[in-house]
């Protein structure tokens, strides 16, 4: 419908990679969960500005760029003292220059966020942003930040919770620029609907590491699917492919390659944010693989943005299932059990009567039968995605 009104043919292919779209004389932001890279999972605290310049640069010389990751984030890690004309915080000795950092990934063709904590102190022990939204919030404008992580521990639905929120989604509409605002960490469900009003993203889980059983978490999302849509994301975390570390010696995950498959595949049938957490200067053949299957990211990045459902669970198999903007319906398999295992899914189960087309989306083929129900035997900790017209 936006697209309708705004009557812009060419919006589409652009929003699939920005996130954002025309409306009037506005720019909306993150009607598509963004993609990107986050500076925690692969460096901790440890996050110097020559690091996220060189991985803006990975971003880029990777091909990822061009398949829509375009945020470069830098997590806690990079605040000093307050001070400048905003008494703001101030980039410490490992960011000399965070304007010039701006300027750089900008120049990259790329985008750039930021941390912040309405503690007095953030998680890592660095300056927080307690009592001073506002002037934070110029200082990051006049750098030239595309987004900030708000960072702290939500649990109470109401006050404290709603004034933070609220004060920092003022400070950064006062600025008149659209700044995605993403929430962390791990709200629960009775925050949705502060989450939902003056957000753009945020968390619904504890930290992510690269075990199986920190994926296998990820799937206890029932009930937050009414407060997503366009513009308004539930995040499950960011990725753990790829060589990770949290600042400590770096390694390859410790994920299979099937429960590799398993975490793209339940990040994109749920419209999380993609954020990778790996080095970007080491990507392997597979973890490219796997980030670049356009058919797969254009469920998670479908521009209806449309809610996902869980049409089928028991203790070790579950099924998702989202519409998508040309009518299709999407369908995650999944096998959380130890042994490979049968799947099946009868047709009324998605909404649909009789299938014309079955898209394997990992394998970029379509099902030479149309059969009476969709049967599938999955790896253990495997997953499968379809497209169903």
């Amino acid at each position: 419908l936006c697209y309708i009104k705004c009557n812009m043919k060419g919006l589409v292919e652009k929003s699939l990679n920005k996130g954002e779209v025309m409306s009037q004389n506005k720019v909306e932001v993150a009607l598509t969960p963004p993609l990107g890279w986050n500076s925690w999972n692969c460096y901790g605290a440890t996050i110097t500005q020559d690091q996220i310049a060189i991985q803006a640069k990975a971003m880029v010389e990777s091909g990822l760029r061009d398949y829509g990751f375009v945020y470069i984030n830098i997590d806690d890690g990079w605040q000093g003292d307050r001070g400048g004309p905003h008494n703001a915080i101030q980039g410490n000795s490992k960011f000399p220059d965070i304007r010039e950092l701006c300027d750089y990934v900008h120049g990259l063709g790329l985008k750039i966020g930021i941390y912040s904590t309405p503690w007095c102190t953030s998680y890592a022990g660095y300056t927080g942003g307690y009592n001073h939204e506002l002037d934070d919030v110029k200082q990051w404008t006049e750098w030239g930040i595309d987004l900030l992580k708000y960072d702290w521990e939500m649990r109470n639905p109401k006050e404290p919770t709603l004034q933070y929120v609220r004060k920092m989604r003022e400070a950064l509409n006062a600025t008149g620029k659209e700044i995605v605002f993403s929430l962390s960490k791990n709200a629960p469900i009775s925050c949705g609907h502060i989450c939902s009003k003056y957000a753009n993203i945020w968390r619904t889980t504890e930290d992510i590491e690269d075990t199986w059983e920190s994926i296998s978490e990820r799937f206890n999302q029932g009930g937050w699917e009414k407060f997503a849509g366009p513009g308004h994301w539930n995040d499950i975390d960011m990725m753990v492919v790829g060589y990770v570390g949290w600042g400590e010696q770096q390694h390859p995950t410790h994920l299979t390659q099937d429960e590799q498959i398993t975490h793209m595949t339940l990040w994109c049938i749920l419209s999380s944010p993609i954020l990778l957490g790996c080095d970007l200067t080491r990507l392997d053949d597979f973890t490219m693989s796997i980030l670049t299957n356009d058919e797969v990211l254009s469920v998670n990045q479908d521009l209806l943005g449309a809610p996902s459902y869980r049409v089928l669970k028991n203790s070790e198999t579950e099924v998702w299932t989202k519409s998508l903007r040309d009518g299709r319906k999407a369908v995650g398999l999944f096998n959380k059990g130890d042994t490979t295992r049968d799947i099946t899914i009868d047709w009324p189960d998605i909404g649909i009567d009789q299938p014309t087309q079955i898209r394997d989306l990992w394998r970029r083929k379509n099902l030479q039968k149309i059969p009476a129900s969709l049967s599938v035997e999955i790896k253990a900790h495997g997953a499968e995605l379809f497209t169903v017209s």
